[in-house]
């Protein structure tokens, strides 16, 4: 009986020292693991401001943007020179998942 009362506590201690230490981790900043899902997109962040041409995965969760520009977006990453454009021509190859960006031209223009 005692030994069962001892492994009880030596739980009881062990649970709580991993919840002290959980909390601990918890309030340094340092710990947070931050996904690009995780952060919500303001005007200025997104990779591109609009895109007549969205490249989405299947479900939409996941979208790119194939327009070809002069200047990337001031939130593009990673932007590409296109290869043999004449003028010279820009796609970033950011994706994101805000879902399916808005187009930049109206229908029927």
């Amino acid at each position: 009986m005692e030994s069962r009362a001892t492994a009880v506590l030596l739980m009881l201690s062990l649970a709580a020292l991993l919840l002290v230490g959980a909390a601990a981790v918890a309030d340094d900043d340092d710990a947070i693991i931050r996904l690009p899902g995780d952060a919500v997109a303001d005007e200025s962040s997104r990779p591109w401001e609009c895109c007549d041409k969205p490249a989405c995965t299947r479900g939409g969760k996941w979208c790119g943007c194939k327009d070809e520009v002069e200047r990337c977006a001031d939130g593009c990453k990673n932007c590409k020179e296109v290869e043999g454009s004449d003028p010279v021509r820009y796609m970033c190859r950011d994706s994101t998942r805000d879902g399916r960006p808005a187009p930049c031209t109206k229908p029927g223009n």
